[in-house]
């Protein structure tokens, strides 16, 4: 047996080379293997190797690595990779070749992974991508942006070339068990790209981050614009809906794009990844709600059910990513099935803009069928086209949303409008009624007043009058004394009692003369008060025109309740200068404040049980102050409430019993004063009296 053995070890040393120990066949590297995009990848060959540890040696393209392990880099999950193999860092090697028209391109490196590597051609290091480390807390994972196509330095031409990559990436199982996404992939990808796939690459990244950017842009308006509608409107719950919903995708688009503007660790980009799923997973799921509760259809509002599929959708895919699809899958159909209903009872119902929404929803559903034929690779679309695309997978319903509430509030405002006219032109009727109205009460009001003068007046006339009559009377015995005496004889007659009759009869002449002519001033008086005031200003002695109205009134109450009873006192400045007003609109003020006075110490006496030693009286004075004139009527009557004193001065306003007073009184004499430039104010303490003041300005 031993002889045995002993021979095939001999005929294994002497048998040729080629046969038991064939140098390994190296791959060959040509320009015919450049994808569509430009881009030569091989990080899925078979003949990379790979060592666990790290020995900077390995970068060496001297360094036999013919005992490493068949493992190639490219889509290694790592599930695939043996624990025993792994201990978060190791060494990948690719040796090649390559023809003539290899040489004569000008070559980028391109690499993609989530773990942190230094990459090495032929000894030298090329380029460091995140920083390796041995040390978990010392590595530093790859980041911003998932792929990068470097300038690379022309590879000089050589029988051969060795690719070596120094790697970690320690969390990669631990990434795996906690949030399933991309973080789990333990390998990396590895090429050389054209100048044209720079270019490519480049432009994709600039029309990524626009419409990520646009898209972002436009969300966070809407989102603004909705949730301030809501502010503004809180009763209307459909703007804090829309703005959930757009503040949901919002959230997705700035998380799937953040690895753009921001510095992320591969772990942050798969949380990021995770958020970006979850938040538009709901967003979609919610909004057959969202659109059932902004159409007002209580009936659909059920469609809230709908959202309990969103924790299945979690809970799968902790379990299995691929069944988690297909229930989000499912769940999508639903809600866009779900919204084409709403919108048909919406339209059935009259509900208008509709077509916004619609078009918002059977938009987005048109955009998601062209993607996923993309994806499928059953059609091809231009990079402006995909573009354009995706701002409208964002962007087109929350626009639609948007459109309708623009249409619904620009309806109501059109119907608030066209109400508003029409209560306006109700209005305008009613108040030419109450005008007319106004101006009947008014003229009662003048009449009132005007009846008050005619007793007044009466009253006043009535004295002359018997004066007249009495002295008319006198004069006529007289005279027919004088005749009696003329008809004796001459020495009869007595001269001397003749001259004194004619004497008597003269002076009762001059007396009814007197009399007459003040009765006609009190008639041009009565006729000055009842004529229309022409607004003509003229120079006027208060204190005259107060002493006649207050007599005037005194007189009239008088004559109209016999049981009146009431006394007054002047007390005027002897200095007063004349003032420009117009003496029938002061007069008529006068009047009503000496009435009003009156009645207030009137009423007091002539309550069933009075006042003992309570002696009602009007007190009206003048003062000269200098740049003002004042006036003031004062009583000893009840006093004017707190309650009621700031409205006295209102139109219609009263204390007096109904069919006593329309209310305007006060009212008219307030503005009359103000025209005048003057002021009118009440100063009252309840029951000691009020005191009207008036003033008005000396120049």
């Amino acid at each position: 047996m031993k002889i045995f053995v002993l021979l095939i070890a001999i005929v294994a040393w002497f048998f040729p080379h080629d046969v038991y120990s064939q140098e390994r066949a190296l791959p060959r590297l040509t320009t015919e293997m450049v994808d569509d995009n430009g881009l030569l990848l091989f990080s899925s060959s078979d003949e990379w190797k790979y060592q666990p540890g790290d020995d900077m040696q390995w970068a060496n393209p001297e360094f036999d690595d013919s005992g490493w392990y068949d493992i190639s880099p490219g889509n290694l999950g790592i599930d695939e990779m043996p624990d025993s193999l792994w201990n978060g860092y190791g060494w990948w090697r690719f040796t090649f070749t390559a023809d003539n028209s290899f040489y004569q391109k000008n070559w980028n490196l391109f690499f993609n992974s989530s773990g942190a590597a230094e990459v090495y051609l032929d000894g030298k290091l090329v380029h460091s991508f995140g920083n390796f480390s041995i040390y978990p807390d010392k590595e530093k994972t790859y980041n911003l942006p998932s792929f990068a196509v470097l300038p690379l330095t022309d590879i000089s031409e050589s029988d051969t070339h060795t690719i070596a990559v120094r790697y970690s990436y320690h969390q990669a199982k631990r990434y795996n068990t906690i949030i399933k996404v991309n973080a789990g992939d333990l390998g990396f990808g590895f090429g050389f790209g054209t100048h044209a796939f720079n270019q490519n690459i480049v432009e994709f990244l600039t029309h990524q981050s626009f419409m990520n950017f646009f898209s972002a842009a436009v969300l966070f308006v809407l989102f603004l614009l909705h949730l301030m509608l809501f502010y503004k409107f809180p009763e209307d719950r459909s703007n804090l809906f829309i703005s959930i919903v757009v503040g949901l995708l919002l959230i997705a688009i700035v998380a799937t794009s953040s690895h753009v503007f921001s510095d992320v660790t591969s772990y942050w980009r798969s949380i990021l990844i995770w958020v970006w799923l979850f938040s538009s997973a709901f967003a979609v799921i919610f909004l057959p709600y969202v659109t059932a509760e902004i159409f007002k259809l209580e009936k659909l509002k059920k469609v809230a059910w709908l959202t309990a599929g969103f924790p299945l959708i979690v809970i799968a895919w902790f379990f299995n990513k691929e069944i988690a699809n297909y229930i989000a899958l499912f769940l999508y159909s639903i809600s866009f099935f779900l919204i084409g209903v709403i919108c048909w009872q919406a339209y059935k119902s009259g509900k208008r803009g509709v077509q916004y929404v619609a078009f918002g929803a059977l938009g987005t559903m048109g955009f998601v069928i062209i993607w996923m034929f993309s994806v499928l690779g059953l059609i091809e679309i231009p990079l402006q086209v995909f573009t354009v695309m995706i701002v409208c997978l964002w962007t087109l319903f929350p626009l639609g949303m948007t459109l309708y509430v623009a249409e619904s509030y620009g309806y109501l405002f059109t119907s608030l409008e066209s109400e508003i006219t029409v209560r306006t032109k109700k209005l305008k009727q009613s108040l030419e009624q109450l005008r007319a109205t106004q101006t009947q009460l008014i003229q009662q009001e003048k009449l009132a007043s005007l009846g008050q003068l005619t007793a007044g007046i009466a009253h006043e006339i009535q004295n002359p009058l018997n004066f007249v009559n009495n002295f008319s009377e006198v004069s006529n015995e007289l005279i027919a004394e004088i005749e009696e005496e003329r008809s004796k004889s001459k020495d009869a007659r007595d001269e001397t009692l003749v001259s004194e009759i004619l004497s008597d009869i003269k002076e009762n002449l001059s007396k009814i003369n007197h009399h007459g002519k003040r009765a006609d001033a009190i008639v041009k008086g009565m006729l000055e008060h009842s004529r229309k005031s022409e607004g003509t200003k003229t120079p006027t002695n208060l204190n005259a025109l107060a002493d006649e109205y207050l007599r005037l009134s005194y007189h009239g109450l008088r004559a109209k309740d016999k049981s009146f009873n009431a006394d007054f006192k002047t007390d005027f400045d002897p200095n007063l200068p004349k003032v420009e007003v117009i003496p029938q609109d002061i007069g008529r003020v006068l009047l009503n404040l000496i009435n009003n006075a009156f009645y207030a110490v009137n009423e007091p006496s002539k309550g069933s049980e009075p006042l003992e030693g309570y002696k009602p009286i009007v007190t009206i004075s003048t003062k000269n102050l200098g740049d003002r004139i004042e006036i003031a009527v004062s009583d000893n009557g009840p006093g004017i409430p707190d309650s009621i004193k700031e409205k006295i001065f209102q139109p219609f306003f009263t204390t007096k019993p109904t069919g006593q007073g329309t209310g305007l009184g006060l009212s008219l004499a307030y503005d009359i004063v103000k025209a005048h430039g003057g002021e009118l104010k009440v100063e009252t303490k309840e029951g000691e009296g009020s005191i009207f003041i008036l003033q008005f300005p000396t120049s």
